[in-house]
């Protein structure tokens, strides 16, 4: 039987028991799958479509209007009018008898004349052209292109709430997991501890007190433990519905790479963000829409010149001529209004002035964010360095500690005081680690500069 099972090995090859490693999500997928489902992006999008369509609406002023317009006009008695036969019983002469011919009929008392049918139909079909309006639809088809452009950096600023959302997330996700790993460490460390703890205390070595430290670190420990998959969990659930997904480990997304250079300046980052940021080409859009507006209202005073052509019928057969056409160029100047277009205008005139405020306020918001934003990235860089040094420190005294306390010449609390330290270092250089890519995600979102992660910064 051995030897069969050897003679398969050695034919057909060692048989691999390492499963593939499963596809790990990276930041850039899932930030494309929130994208796609985002309830929020698609309301912006829809909104840019209704706003482009508005467009074509206001262009439509300007396009020739035919119209066709008909009526029936019904009557229970015959139009017209009554008047007495002044021949009425007077006598005439004779009339000229003509053989085969009936007499003339007597004069009636009343002659009623017909001047309009009880049955009429008309019809009409009716050209517009507008001549000249001095601008107004040109000022609100402006107007309107200006509002479009606003939609559309909404929708850009949009994409970016979603971008650094699911980017913070994730990155929380992966230090919880981190933080969870090194407190197991921890714990495994101090479960060692606590069994050499209890065996010296049975040998009567180490007093009570010494077991009952150790045995209050774990509970410690074990509470960080809870707040790290608290942490986790949260995490994976803003990433769940952001994203669509059952993101139900973090075993399924990739990692950061640890290494990282950081050399920006913060005034080329506010230079920069003057340029491209959404929020203050948003204001800029909406300024520019209410520029043209106010023009636009003030067209609303001046003449408006328009052409027609209206073409007639009718069945009237009292009615010299049953079809006929005419046609001209009329004119309408507004005279008095009530003051209603000069309070149109001054509210526009107010409203260009709180936009100027508006863009004002913004761009000092956004200076002051990406300033703070930027200390917090800075800082975060040179506390991940400091933090690997405390590490290797920390090891190296823990092991000296170890050493020391089974030789008898430090107490327990010594060697859980180190341990401590070293499981804090540990934290703070995964706290500081994905507090760097917290605070870049951050400052790009702040500077208006973010965009859809690639793979540079995914291990």
């Amino acid at each position: 039987m051995k030897f069969l099972l050897l003679s398969i090995l050695i034919v057909c090859g060692p048989i691999s028991l390492s499963a593939e490693e499963p596809h790990k999500l990276s930041l850039s997928q899932i930030q494309e799958a929130a994208l796609i489902h985002s309830e929020e992006l698609s309301i912006a999008e829809l909104e840019t479509l209704i706003a482009t369509e508005k467009i074509q609406e206001i262009r439509g002023i300007n396009l020739p209007k035919l119209t066709i317009d008909g009526s029936y006009n019904l009557r229970n008695n015959d139009l017209g009018s009554v008047r007495k036969n002044p021949m009425y019983r007077k006598t005439q002469p004779p009339a000229p008898q003509i053989q085969g011919m009936p007499s003339p009929p007597p004069q009636p008392k009343n002659i009623k004349t017909i001047v309009a049918n009880k049955h009429v139909t008309n019809g009409k079909v009716s050209l517009i052209v507008p001549v000249y309006d001095f601008g107004y639809v040109s000022h609100l088809m402006e107007a309107q292109s200006a509002l479009v452009e606003e939609t559309i950096h909404e929708k850009e600023r949009v994409q970016q709430d979603l971008l650094v959302a699911v980017a913070i997330n994730m990155y929380r996700a992966l230090e919880g997991s981190k933080i969870e790993a090194v407190v197991q460490e921890s714990l495994r460390v101090l479960g060692a501890q606590l069994t050499t703890a209890a065996d010296l205390f049975s040998v009567g070595l180490v007093t009570h007190n010494d077991v009952l430290v150790v045995e209050v670190q774990l509970a410690e420990r074990e509470q960080e433990l809870i707040q790290a998959r608290h942490n986790i969990e949260s995490a994976l659930c803003s990433l769940s519905r952001l994203t669509g997904w059952q993101i139900a480990q973090v075993a399924q997304l990739e990692d950061i790479e640890e290494q990282f250079s950081w050399e920006e300046s913060v005034d080329a980052i506010i230079s920069q963000a003057n340029e491209i940021h959404p929020v203050l080409k948003k204001i800029q859009a909406r300024t520019a829409a209410a520029a043209s507006d106010y023009q636009a209202t003030r067209a609303e005073n001046y003449p408006d010149i328009n052409a027609f052509v209206n073409l007639h019928s009718s069945n009237d057969t009292y009615l010299l001529h049953k079809n006929w056409v005419h046609g001209g160029v009329c004119i309408e100047i507004p005279i008095f209004d009530g003051g209603i277009v000069e309070s149109r205008l001054a509210q526009k005139r107010k409203q260009l002035s709180a936009l100027d405020f508006r863009y004002t306020e913004a761009i000092e918001d956004i200076h002051l964010g990406i300033r703070k934003a930027f200390l917090e990235v800075d800082s975060a860089s040179r506390q991940v360095p400091v933090a690997l040094k405390s590490i290797k420190l920390a090891e190296e005294n823990l092991m000296i500690s170890r050493d020391l306390f089974t030789e008898g010449l430090i107490m327990s609390d010594d060697v859980l005081n180190d341990e401590s330290r070293l499981s804090q270092a540990r934290s703070n250089y995964y706290q500081s680690l994905y507090d760097f890519y917290i605070a870049k995600s951050e400052l790009d979102y702040a500077s208006g500069r973010i965009q859809r992660q690639g793979t540079e910064h995914v291990g």
